[in-house]
């Protein structure tokens, strides 16, 4: 998704104010058969994109970042299990 021009789009039809978000980490590791990269490597890299991204708008637009990743690595860090947060299939949360 081109977040750059989903803001400008929020924005022009009236938005006074944008949230982006990150995503949340999954506990899917495996590579894609057809890829370089697991779903969480590639969400992952989405999520740094995102937050690059979020950070430039900023300095001219109205644009705030809920960085989703990080809440979830400090709550990790905290001693949480990941998979304590998702449900069995690693990737929808569980509450």
């Amino acid at each position: 998704a081109n977040i750059t021009e989903i803001v400008q789009r929020c924005l022009q039809f009236g938005a006074r104010g944008v949230v982006v978000l990150t995503t949340h980490p999954s506990t899917r590791e495996e590579r894609f058969e057809w890829g370089h990269c697991s779903y969480q490597e590639s969400n992952h890299q989405y999520a740094a994109l995102i937050r690059e991204t979020a950070h430039e708008l900023a300095k001219r637009a109205p644009v705030i970042l809920v960085d989703i990743e990080r809440a979830f690595e400090q709550r990790i860090a905290g001693g949480t299990a990941l998979k304590d947060l998702l449900l069995r299939d690693g990737l929808h949360l569980r509450e």
